[in-house]
């Protein structure tokens, strides 16, 4: 993995939460990097991505997807609303809904994408609502 790219998603998921200590975290931050650098289309890509990480990690696609969905739903009660409202602006019906395994993975790849750094460039100053998200992803994790 780039530096770069990898230390903007571990930012990303801790800042929803996702505890480190899971396997869930390890899985869901090498799927949101296999999308982001990969140029198949993102709908079509989760079960290969499970498939993919349980030959990585030698267990089951049924182990990988029940730790991708534990991992999103224990940190989706810890997370950053703010970051959270940025990225899933549309995709979830009212703010109490938890994000699928898919939707998390493929809005949170889509977001990296669009930011440039799939190509591992940083975003330069011009886009204001890219800007904020970068912001908010670097930004220090309150503890209150």
């Amino acid at each position: 993995m780039t530096d770069k790219l990898s230390a903007i998603i571990v930012k990303i998921l801790l800042n929803f939460g996702i505890s480190p200590n899971t396997k869930g975290y390890h899985y869901l931050r090498d799927c949101i990097y296999i999308c982001v650098t990969t140029k198949e289309p993102i709908n079509a890509m989760t079960k290969m991505l499970y498939a993919k990480m349980a030959e990585n990690y030698h267990t089951s696609e049924c182990s990988v997807e029940r730790a991708v969905r534990h991992a999103i739903k224990s940190g989706w009660y810890r997370h950053n609303a703010e970051l959270a409202d940025t990225i899933f602006l549309n995709v979830l019906q009212c703010s109490s809904d938890i994000p699928t395994n898919s939707v998390f993975i493929s809005t949170i790849s889509e977001e990296l994408c669009s930011l440039g750094l799939a190509e591992n460039v940083f975003p330069t100053p011009g886009a204001p609502c890219k800007m904020t998200f970068f912001f908010l992803i670097t930004r220090e994790r309150s503890l209150s």
